[in-house]
């Protein structure tokens, strides 16, 4: 085999150029393009289709899916609890954003820097940036709580408790809070 016949660019691959360097338009362009056509898209629907509201469900099955990808993928755990923040996060949303607590300041709700139709309702309604700071602080302070026990913990063991604490998690709301719904009361 002569040198030339081995220097011999391979098969291009998509995106890389003949220099096999990849192409500055595939390595930016796109992914903006990308990006402005997934935030223009919901602009084409209605806010109530169904569209709107597969796509949210599909993207959050993406981010959790992520999130597995980097705990086991990356970190090399297999944790199979960590779902639970995300609905930790959700059952803070609907907490503090709904009328779960209908009864609550004499059936007048309680209004945290929540908008002019929200005050109307009864409940608790919480503007929704301070409900994600506060569902973030709760997520950590929970983490913290079912990490430090667990820090020394391996294999199939992380497995069991991750799992167990996910399930806690999913029980726990619907069984430990009398609901004071005006549905239900």
């Amino acid at each position: 085999m002569s040198a030339a016949a081995s220097t011999a660019p391979a098969a291009a691959e998509p995106g890389v150029g003949l220099r096999g360097r990849k192409s500055p338009l595939l390595s930016r362009a796109l992914p903006i393009a990308a990006l402005v056509f997934a935030v223009v898209l919901p602009f084409f629907f209605n806010p109530l289709s169904g569209f709107i509201d597969a796509s949210t469900t599909a993207l959050a099955y993406v981010v959790m899916a992520l999130g597995l990808n980097i705990v086991v993928g990356f970190a090399g755990l297999l944790d199979l609890g960590y779902v639970a923040f995300f609905a930790l996060g959700a059952y803070t949303a609907g907490w503090l954003g709904s009328i779960f607590f209908a009864k609550s300041n004499e059936s007048k709700g309680l209004h945290i820097f929540a908008s002019q139709a929200a005050e109307q309702l009864p409940g608790v309604h919480v503007n929704f940036l301070l409900v994600v700071v506060v569902a973030v602080v709760l997520c950590a302070l929970l983490g913290i709580l079912i990490g430090l026990p667990t820090l020394r913990l391996r294999g199939d063991y992380i497995a069991i408790v991750t799992l167990a604490f996910g399930e806690i998690i999913n029980r726990s709301p619907s069984t430990a809070i009398p609901s004071t719904s005006p549905a239900t009361a």
